[in-house]
């Protein structure tokens, strides 16, 4: 048949419902073979003998494969790709082959090809082709006969009996279904016994397969059998059912008939009242019109009353709200209490309790009852061995106390800071919101103020205090006629938090902002540090740490040391909080406070003035005291739950403004963390890429875990495999044929984790790569949508999970820079239980690294990278999202995807002898190549903890800078 037929059209619309000429999908199915053919067969040199436009051509060369192909369409041979035009060429199998290609081939290729030739020319072509190799694999379409070009369509048994006229045959071990259900292998034989042999044990597996399916089938004859017994007794079962039901139908007909009688008899007796009724009101009609302009303002009122009752009764339902929690809280405080009261140990232990008590009684009464209660509710909620670890924690752990009594600046300090000028002149409008204020916090407060070592301020304060709180506005003008930088409005009803402190921002008239409420204090260097800060990085927001107390700041309590601006975590949870400063132009920009966030009013502000800033800044250093007593958020959390509410309508706003889809919820209640679910765009594909660790049961078990967890449902699965063995091949072939969508990438010449990776990335097909380590197993079934949610984010370089030890201690949340020397793991150790400082193990967060033994990240960023250092075996993880910062991308912790890990906790890389010199060679590379980031220190990782530790344990206040002028 002439080459001329195999023109545009033919490979437009002969070659099935997908035209040849589009190479996506073409280029998949090929490169499947290809696969196949480089991992089964391993040649050196392969023809395509019918290539066509050359697609396995192209997936061999891709695979380092020494490919070429003939085809005899001219047309088709122009539509070759480029790269590998010059290994295709023009002419036909029939004949000898031309001269520019190879005369000797380890395998050949003729897939869908002969079946276009009368019985000669295919005759001819099989003499040429076993003539150039030992082994041929095969393809003929058996039963397409509607193909107009198909002229010689024969069965299985006539191309082996061609091919066997040639010394071919079958090679019944190796079914190559890869390419088409009755695709063959023929091999060159010589030993007629040991074809004998290998017929005879295909049919030996055959007859075991049919007996197999005999098997199954009699199962599922005994099965129908039963099926069909149930089916006639249900039959008879609904039967009985129907009729009693029809009997109950023909009941209620009668029924119904009875009533409608009745109906008709009292609609006839309604018509004659309202004929009588209609004459009264004939009657009556002018007397009534005085008492309808009477009824019309009485409605006017009785809809005012009811507005005004509506929002009475939302008050008193959130009012109930509140109620209803803390008697919630009670019935377990009392439960828990009752449950311990009643043991043995509390009953022998009462003479100890008695003597404890008095001791307490005089320390802390204060702190008591707290005390008590938070034990109790531990006990019930978590169980004695988390109770007894925050025990310990309170027993052994910082002493907070100490902690603040540390002075950061000496008072020689303080007077050099008052006497320093600065190169700029800037006013700081401190705004401060009044409501009800008591006279203790109100003047401590005030003389906070006045006590700040740098003087360029003004004191704002809108007082909404009800009528029984006079003496706030007389302390009030009682400072501001001493001190003219003290401003004071008596607003003439209470607004609300966010209207009071818009009403303060109405009276500022500085050019930075400082949010500071009424019942806290300010350390005398805060403004001073503010203005350094400001005037050394030309900073437009600036917050520092915090630290909560009771009476006065040396009884601290908690004390906040943050990270630096971090988005993700600042949406989870307000932990910039206090003490905010802002230039006033970020607020023109960003808008007043919205009374709808009222509770959280502060988080929404900083949400939206952070999204309008170029340099915000952190100043790690505790310049604020948040004062803790019965009625403030900072004593109880869960004292106003509207403040969670509040919260989330702060974190939804946001999402709204940056065009960020995605639900938002607290994390627990009572608490004012969020999780936000970001809804994922499209069903992208994900490879999750496995190195091969040579422990083959684990790997089995993570594999396992993948399959049985996983709801992602667009994903495959590569495992780079470092080289080949025929008891390797054995495994390897067992993992391909028990999972679905997994790959083996057999990856010779590389050495050490990072280059296998590197290499096994090379045969991932997916949008995503997702590294996992071989002994892991997956907790969360939506593990893969909880890296996926960040990492589809342009702003976002990689995502890491929350890892545990068998034990249940947490094995990974995050990698800090500078901890342990290098790198250390965040809270390592620590109970699964545990919230973790400040909840730190709760929210995801921005980290300056993740953990590679689960880490996803887009395929654009990992080519952006190049991929891993090969020169790191154990650092490379820390070291790719360290690359990925500079950049400028974000690296974001989860803890909503949750894996076990059942590795050593040694983290040292085991190269045998010289794994002690590896590591050091590979600590001064990692200590070379980001020695200014080891100087200057972990930015998500506060100064004031200790680099020997990785459970957030304080040292001590670091200074940031020489304070001194």
């Amino acid at each position: 048949m002439s080459g001329e037929l195999y023109n545009e059209e033919y490979y437009h619309s002969g070659c099935g419902p997908i035209p040849y000429e589009e190479p996506g999908p073409w280029m998949e199915f090929f490169g499947a073979v290809a696969d196949h053919i480089v991992a089964e067969q391993k040649p050196e040199v392969v023809l395509d003998a019918g290539c066509a436009m050359g697609y396995l051509v192209a997936a061999l060369r891709d695979r380092g494969v020494k490919a070429y192909g003939i085809d005899f369409s001219e047309y088709a041979i122009s539509k070759c790709r480029e790269d590998i035009r010059q290994y295709c060429v023009l002419g036909s199998i029939t004949e000898p082959l031309p001269d520019s290609l190879p005369r000797h081939y380890d395998l050949v290729v003729t897939i869908e090809v002969l079946e276009h030739m009368d019985e000669e020319d295919g005759r001819r072509a099989i003499r040429n082709l076993t003539g150039l190799s030992e082994q041929i694999l095969f393809s003929s379409t058996p039963d397409d006969t509607e193909e107009p070009t198909h002229v010689n369509v024969r069965p299985r048994e006539y191309w082996a009996r061609m091919f066997a006229e040639n010394g071919f045959y079958d090679d019944l071990g190796y079914r190559p279904v890869y390419v088409t259900p009755h695709a063959v292998c023929f091999r060159k034989e010589i030993d007629n016994l040991q074809r004998i042999e290998s017929y005879e044990r295909f049919i030996q597996n055959s007859e075991q397969e049919i007996q197999r399916q005999q098997q199954e089938l009699l199962a599922l004859n005994s099965r129908l059998t039963e099926l069909s017994e149930e089916s006639s007794r249900k039959a008879v079962d609904y039967e009985s059912v129907i009729s009693k039901k029809e009997t109950e139908i023909q009941r209620l007909q009668e029924e119904l008939s009875a009533l409608n009688g009745r109906f008709t008899e009292a609609s006839e007796r309604s018509a004659q009242k309202i004929g009588e009724y209609e004459h009264i009101i004939q009657s009556s009609e002018a007397e009534n019109k005085g008492q309808r302009k009477a009824l019309v303002k009485l409605n006017g009122k009785l809809t005012e009353i009811t507005k005004k009752l509506d929002e009475t009764e939302c008050l008193a339902a959130e009012r109930q709200e509140e109620i209803n929690i803390l008697r919630e809280e009670l019935n377990e405080t009392k439960k828990a209490y009752e449950s311990i009261s009643k043991s043995l140990t509390y009953k022998i232990s009462k003479p100890f309790r008695i003597i404890s008590g008095d001791f307490k009684r005089l320390l802390c009464p204060r702190a008591e009852k707290s005390l008590i209660q938070k034990g109790f509710l531990s006990l019930r909620r978590n169980g004695l061995r988390v109770t007894w670890q925050k025990t310990k924690q309170k027993l052994f752990g910082q002493d907070y106390t100490q902690l603040a009594k540390q002075a950061l600046f000496s008072e020689k300090e303080l007077e050099q800071q008052r006497a320093h000028r600065f190169p700029r002149e800037i006013k700081f409008s401190i705004v401060v919101p009044l409501y009800n204020t008591p006279e203790k916090f109100l003047r401590e407060m005030i003389e906070s103020v006045i006590a700040q070592t740098y003087s360029g301020w003004e004191l704002c304060m809108a007082d909404g205090s009800d009528g029984q709180h006079g003496d706030v506005k007389r302390i009030c003008m009682e400072y501001a006629e001493s001190d003219s930088r003290i401003r004071y409005r008596r607003l003439k009803k209470n607004l609300g938090i966010s209207g009071n402190t818009n009403a303060c921002l109405e009276m500022a008239g500085g050019d930075y902002i400082g949010l500071f409420d009424h019942d806290d204090l300010l350390h005398p260097a805060a403004l001073y540090e503010v203005m350094r800060t400001i005037c050394e990085k030309d900073a437009d927001f600036v917050f520092t740490d915090e630290c909560t107390f009771h009476e006065v700041p040396e009884d601290a309590t908690l004390p906040h040391f943050k990270p630096v601006f971090a988005p993700d975590t600042l949406r989870t949870n307000n932990y910039i909080c206090h003490f905010t400063v802002f230039k006033r132009s970020l607020l023109d920009e960003a808008g007043l406070f919205d009374p709808e966030c009222d509770g959280s009013q502060d988080h929404d502000m900083v949400l939206r003035l952070t999204e309008k800033a170029q340099r915000v800044m952190h100043i790690p250093e505790i310049l604020y005291y948040w004062r803790a007593h019965k009625d403030s958020v900072a004593g109880d959390l869960g004292s106003k739950p509207y403040t969670i509410k509040a919260g989330v309508r702060a974190v939804e706003k946001q999402l709204e403004r940056l065009g960020m889809e995605g639900e938002v919820a607290p994390v627990l209640q009572g608490l004012p963390i969020y999780r936000v679910r970001y809804k994922i765009a499209g069903e992208p594909k994900v490879s999750i890429l496995i190195r091969e660790s040579g422990h083959q049961e684990a790997l089995k078990v993570c594999l396992d875990s993948i399959t049985e967890k996983t709801t992602w449902p667009n994903y495959e699965i590569v495992i780079a495999a470092d080289g080949s063995s025929p008891e390797k091949d054995i495994f390897f072939d067992m993992l391909r044929k028990t999972y679905k969508n997994l790959r083996v990438a057999v990856c010779d010449g590389k050495s050490g984790n990072s280059a296998l990776i590197n290499r096994g990335a090379q045969f991932c097909n997916g949008e995503y790569l997702l590294l996992l380590n071989s002994d892991t197993k997956i907790i969360t079934s939506d593990w893969i949508e909880e890296l996926l949610m960040f990492a589809q984010r342009r702003d976002v370089g990689a995502v890491g999970a929350r890892l545990y030890y068998p034990d249940d201690t947490v094995r990974h949340a995050g990698i800090g820079i500078g901890l342990c020397g290098e790198t250390g793991r965040f809270f390592k150790g620590v109970s699964k239980a545990n919230y973790g400082y400040m909840g730190r193990l709760l929210y995801s967060q921005n980290l300056s690294a993740v953990s590679g033994e689960c880490i996803m990240l887009r395929r654009d960023v990992w080519e952006e990278a190049k991929g891993l250092d090969e020169g790191l075996s154990s650092l490379y993880d820390a070291d790719l999202c360290l690359r990925l910062r500079q950049a400028g991308y974000f690296i974001v912790w989860t803890p909503y995807s949750e894996l076990y890990y059942y590795g050593p906790k040694n983290d040292i890389p085991d190269d045998g002898d010289n794994k002690h010199e590896s590591r050091r060679s590979e600590s001064s590379r990692f200590k070379q190549r980001w020695k200014k980031v080891l100087e200057s220190g972990d930015p998500y990782y506060n100064p004031n903890f200790s680099l020997d530790r990785e459970d957030f344990f304080y040292l001590k206040f670091v200074r940031t800078h020489d304070s001194r002028c």
